[in-house]
């Protein structure tokens, strides 16, 4: 894969969807394949609770391999954690 499409891949592509006032509210956006967020890192998840969480400005790639069918999925508290350490 070419540097190029990785770039496209993580930008936020739907961003024009959006009028000026939702922007200010919107936290994340859709790149191709990933959820952006606006503090630059990108997400992606599976229906179970399996995450991938890519981080570039602390250069930090992390995964929750999980099954939770049902019960309670910990992407949120699994990044909470992973940003607390890194501080």
């Amino acid at each position: 894969m070419s540097k190029q499409s990785a770039e496209s891949m993580t930008q936020a592509q739907t961003k024009h969807l959006y009028s000026a006032e939702k922007l200010k509210k919107r936290a994340t956006f859709y790149g191709y394949g990933w959820v952006v967020n606006r503090d630059g890192s990108f997400s992606h998840g599976g229906s179970e609770g399996t995450y991938g969480w890519i981080d570039p400005q602390r250069k930090l790639i992390a995964l929750v391999l999980t099954q939770s069918p049902g019960g309670k999925i910990p992407r949120q508290q699994f990044i909470q954690l992973v940003k607390a350490a890194c501080q």
